[in-house]
Order: structure tokens, then sequence, then C-alpha cells
């Protein structure tokens, strides 16, 4: 573990990203995870699922940090920059030059991500091309030619099926467009984020970042049973 450098893996509460951060791990990559929470419009069930998400991958691996941002604000001001059926691809470019300059600080050489080519409209190839564009460092997609099925098998032999298939707020679904763009187009994309500062956006974001060490302990434990708890409330209608 560790002989091929140290990453970080951009961690959501789905399927995807702990698998692929588990196939970076059996490459020989010492992994730190980063999770973009929408807060404060979206509720900490997502931010309870990637906890509990780290500390499974932790169980492969000496313990990891992880790192989570609050991105709701930041996806506000590309809205209202004008981002519209380009937001969710103008979200992930933010994401990944943010992790890009937390990765640095950290000491990790490359980002890992989840990206299966064509799985959802944010990943077919244009969409990835003008991702990858934002970032200052490399970034790993161990799942590029995977079917979602495999995933799913693969995160149940992993541990992390259970943690992944409870509900939360994901923040890539806050202000995202009724029609996604499958084909970015980069001049848009740049008119968009010039009109924000983004360096100074990126300051903040970072600025605020809270970190934390997921590890075998209680109150990891507890992190499962408040997230269960959340999706049965979910499931209720929030009674």
């Amino acid at each position: 573990m560790g002989a091929s450098g140290r990453a970080l893996v951009l961690l959501s509460g789905g399927y995807d990203s702990p698998v692929a951060a588990h196939r970076a791990m059996r490459r020989g990559l010492a992994c730190d995870f980063v999770h973009f929470s929408g807060a404060p419009y979206t509720n900490p069930s997502s931010v309870y699922k990637a906890y509990a998400l780290a500390r499974e991958l932790n169980r492969y691996q000496p313990a990891g940090r992880l790192h989570v941002i609050a991105l709701g604000k930041a996806q506000k001001q590309l809205a209202v920059a004008g981002a519209g059926r380009f937001q969710v691809v103008a979200q992930r470019r933010l994401m990944v030059r943010t992790a890009s300059v937390l990765a640095v600080r950290t000491g990790a050489q490359a980002l890992v991500t989840g990206d299966s080519l064509g799985q959802v409209a944010s990943q077919t190839l244009a969409n990835l091309v003008a991702v990858d564009e934002a970032a200052d460092l490399p970034i790993l997609r161990p799942l590029i030619g995977w079917e979602k099925q495999e995933i799913i098998d693969e995160a149940r032999s992993i541990g992390t099926a259970d943690v992944s298939v409870l509900p939360d707020e994901d923040c890539c679904r806050l202000l995202a467009p009724p029609r996604a763009s499958t084909r970015a187009e980069l001049p848009r994309l740049r008119a968009v984020e010039k009109r924000l500062d983004l360096d100074e956006v990126t300051e903040a974001l970072l600025g605020n970042v809270q970190v934390m060490l997921p590890g075998e302990d209680a109150g990891a434990a507890r992190v499962v049973e408040v997230t269960a708890e959340v999706g049965r409330q979910v499931d209720d209608g929030g009674r």
C-alpha cells in the first residue's frame, strides 16, 4: 500500500466512487477522500454516508482522511452566472479544480473518480474532457469501461453496497437542469466561470473544509445507524 503514491478520491454516496477507490488501492495507491455536500441546501445524510464509506475503505489501508466541503453556495453562484444546461458539468469542473488544490496541499499526486463512460449525462466523452481541462492533476478513472451491474457486484464484495444503497440528498442533483447537456461547450463553460472569481470561490470552499479520520470505532458505527434512520425518514416522507 502506497507503493504507487498517494491519491485523493472524490467520494460520493453512490456505488461507483467507493469501488473506484478500492481498485486504486489495489494498484498501490494510498487514498484520502473528499466529499462535496450540498450544504446548506441539503441535509447531512450524504456526509454520514461518505464517512461510513470511507470507514469501510479504510479497512484496506492505513486510515485515510475524509475532507468534507460544502458546495451548495458555490453551486448557486454557478446557476446565477448562467450555467443553465451546463450546470452539472460546471459543478464537476469546480469540484476537480478545488480537489486539485486540496490534493497538492495534502501531498496527493492524482485524483480518482468513479466515472464510467456514458453511464450518465455528465460522463459522456465530451463532458469528461471538459472536466479534465479544469483539473491541475491527472484524473484516474478505474471504472471507465465497467457496466453498472459489475460495479454493484464489486461493491457488495468489498462491503460498501449496504451503505451506498441508502437514500441521501446528493449535491449533484441540487440545481440540476431538467435536461443536462451531454456535449459540453468549453467556450460557454469558460464564459460562465469568468463571471465568478474562481480563485476566490475555491479558497472559500477550502477555508471551511471539515477533516475527519474514519476508523474502527463506535462513533463510526453510529454513523451507519444514523444514516439508516435518515433513509427511513426519507422513505416515510420526512416523518
